[in-house]
Parts: structure tokens; C-alpha cells; sequence
């Protein structure tokens, strides 16, 4: 009896050795599908390839924008080494925004305004609707009055139109730049990653 007990203990014993092994080989292959699962999501979502087509930015825009910016006059030009540069022009705003290798549009984007002398009330208010929701897209974590108290606000938006000065700001890692042009007198509005020092 006494060699029965101890056969069952030294069975049971080796039983807990057998699941202990499998226990630690199953905690690695967690450890290991968490370290691919994250580094999976990092490169879906973060890396420069996460942005949208040329197709859904416009889609976006306008659905942002309720229909009011509709862009119907653009393209892509092929560049080197796979990339291409998307050109729109929407009310004689020129857009102009670096595309990677997977057709996904990526910083910087840069936006440009017809020259002074043919802007009015009008097209001043549809450049900064355009430039607002643009720094949407650029960063999502931005809601509907984060992005017009940056432009408004953060960029002086009036004063930049009034008299020329440059206005920048950061939020998020992302840098944005309102100025005119002395060259040729429009507006420039740029947003591309903050550079690190």
C-alpha cells in the first residue's frame, strides 16, 4: 500500500512537471503572439503607410465637410521609387500631398491659395473650411473644434490673412504652418510631422 501511495504521489508529481512544461511553452507563444499582435498594430496604424487613398481622402473631405468639398479635379503623379504626388485643385485651392509606396497619402500636406488680389470674402472662408478640415484628416485625435480653434486660433487664421505673418503650431506630434508667400502672394498652409531636436 505504502508503494501504491507513493507510486500515485510520484505519478502526480510528474503530472504537475508535464502541465508546468506545457503552461510555460503556452505563456511563450502568448508572449510571442503579443509581441506580433502588437507589432502588427503598430505597423497597421502608425507606420507611413497608414494613411488613406487618394479615393478616400476625397471621400472624407467631403463627407467632413457635408458635401461642400467636392473635389473633381485631381491626379497622381507617379515619382520616384514607387511614391507618387497627389494634385488636386478645389476652387482654385491647390492641394498638393505625398503618397507612399502603398498608395496611402502621407505628411506633408500642403495647401496653397489663389494669389491675393483674386480672393474675396468668399474664398478666404472656403480656404479655411478646406485648411480645417484637411488638419482633421491629418490628425484624427482632432475633433470638429479642436481643428477651428487651431486654425482659427493657434494660426491666426485672420491675422495671418490681414497681415502676412506666419503662424505655426504643434499638437499631437504634428506640426502646422499658416503664412503668405511674399513670391507670389498666397496663402501656404502646411502640416507635416513635428521634426524632433
Amino acid at each position: 500500500m505504502n508503494g501504491e501511495i507513493q507510486n500515485n504521489s510520484t505519478k502526480k508529481a510528474m503530472v504537475l512537471e508535464n502541465i508546468k512544461g506545457i503552461l510555460k511553452k503556452k505563456q511563450t507563444w502568448i508572449l510571442i503572439g503579443t509581441i506580433l499582435g502588437i507589432f502588427i498594430a503598430k505597423s497597421l496604424f502608425f507606420s507611413s503607410g497608414s494613411g488613406l487613398t487618394h479615393k478616400e481622402f476625397e471621400d472624407e473631405l467631403k463627407s467632413m465637410s457635408d458635401g461642400k468639398i467636392s473635389i473633381v479635379d485631381s491626379e497622381v503623379i507617379p515619382d520616384k521609387d514607387g511614391e507618387s504626388i497627389y494634385k488636386a485643385k478645389w476652387n482654385g485651392i491647390n492641394i498638393v500631398i505625398k503618397i507612399d509606396k502603398h498608395e496611402k497619402m502621407v505628411l506633408p500636406y500642403i495647401v496653397m491659395s489663389q494669389p491675393k488680389y483674386m480672393l474675396n470674402e468668399i474664398s478666404i472662408g472656403q480656404y479655411q473650411e478646406l485648411i480645417t478640415n484637411l488638419s482633421r484628416l491629418a490628425d484624427p485625435k482632432l475633433s470638429d473644434s479642436d481643428s477651428e480653434h487651431l486654425i482659427t486660433n493657434d494660426l491666426n487664421f485672420n491675422v495671418v490673412v490681414m497681415s502676412g505673418q506666419e503662424h505655426s503650431t504643434s499638437k499631437h506630434g504634428i506640426s502646422y504652418s499658416l503664412a503668405e508667400l511674399d513670391s507670389n502672394n498666397t496663402y501656404s498652409f502646411i502640416v507635416q510631422p513635428e521634426k524632433k531636436e
